[in-house]
This record gives structure tokens, C-alpha cells and sequence, in this order.
């Protein structure tokens, strides 16, 4: 019975340390290394999208669609995941220093208000259509 009992305790101590580091991981660990979304203070999301502001080309006519690649749909499940409670993600539109579009990631509370306590940069692919629609597509013939 006591050796029941001690690997009940040590099941649920490593149980606790993996649920720890997985929620560690979510909140915390999105660190911008390879492949991960970069986190980013209030400050620098404020920046980028000022530069982009000033560098933007105007959009010729209405916004028809977004393009939204793969890597990209992945970081806005990781804001999800790391803001569980959210009602969905703000996708801001940023310059990074290169000159590159940055998809700026802003977890949404109630449906209106962004919770800046996470903050992501993407390095996935925002696209603006009309600039990258497929104009041959059935949809928009």
C-alpha cells in the first residue's frame, strides 16, 4: 500500500511539473525563436505600427480579402491558447525594421477590447487583396 501511495505522489508531482511547463510554455515561451511568434511590449507594437502608417501604399479601392498563410493561422492559435478566455485575436497591421509587413497579434476580450498583456509578432505572411488575390478565381469573376 505505501508503495501505491508514493507512486500516486511522484505520478502526481511530475503530472504538476508537466502541466507547469506547458503553461509556462503558452504564457511565456513565445519567445520569437524559430518558427514561434516574437513577443513584443506595448511600446514596440505602437512603433511598428506607426511606421507602417507612414509607409503603407493606400489600398486602389475597397479591401476585398486577407490572406492569411499557414505559420500565421498557427501564431493566432498560440495568442488563443495563451489568452484562453479571449473572444479572438486583433490582427494589427506593423512594419518591422527590415521594411517587412509584421502581423501584430493582439488577444480580444469581449469582443472589443485588446488585452495587451500579450502582445505577438508573426512572421507569417498578412496579405491584402487586391495586391495578392487570385483574380482568376471563380469567386471574384
Amino acid at each position: 500500500m505505501k508503495n501505491r501511495v508514493l507512486s500516486f505522489s511522484k505520478f502526481f508531482v511530475l503530472a504538476a511539473a508537466m502541466a507547469a511547463i506547458y503553461s509556462f510554455g503558452y504564457l511565456r515561451g513565445l519567445s520569437g525563436a524559430e518558427g514561434e511568434p516574437k513577443a513584443l511590449q506595448v511600446a514596440e507594437a505602437k512603433a511598428m505600427l506607426t511606421t507602417y502608417k507612414q509607409n503603407a501604399q493606400q489600398l486602389p479601392g475597397v479591401l476585398e480579402a486577407v490572406y492569411l498563410d499557414r505559420e500565421l493561422l498557427t501564431d493566432l492559435n498560440s495568442v488563443l491558447m495563451a489568452r484562453r478566455g479571449a473572444s479572438g485575436v486583433r490582427v494589427y497591421i506593423g512594419q518591422d525594421a527590415s521594411g517587412r509587413r509584421a502581423p501584430i497579434l493582439v488577444p480580444v476580450l469581449n469582443g472589443s477590447s485588446d488585452d495587451t498583456g500579450i502582445i505577438m509578432q508573426s512572421d507569417g505572411m498578412l496579405g491584402i487583396c487586391p495586391s495578392v488575390c487570385d483574380h482568376q478565381s471563380a469567386i471574384v469573376k
